[in-house]
């Protein structure tokens, strides 16, 4: 028997308890092949912090 999953879009308001949503409309460079997509300028983000540090 095969399981089926709804989805939703990821956003700010409903993740909030969980920690930060990440929304990017800046410009982002082809990678892998085209496979993918890299963000350079989301490197900035002043955010990140590590539990285990």
């Amino acid at each position: 028997m095969m399981t089926y999953i709804q989805t939703e879009p990821l956003t700010r308001e409903p993740f909030a308890p969980f920690g930060d949503v990440i929304e990017y409309r800046g410009e982002s460079l082809g990678n892998n092949q085209g496979r993918c997509r890299k963000y350079p300028a989301l490197g900035a983000y002043s955010g990140w912090w590590c539990q285990c540090c």
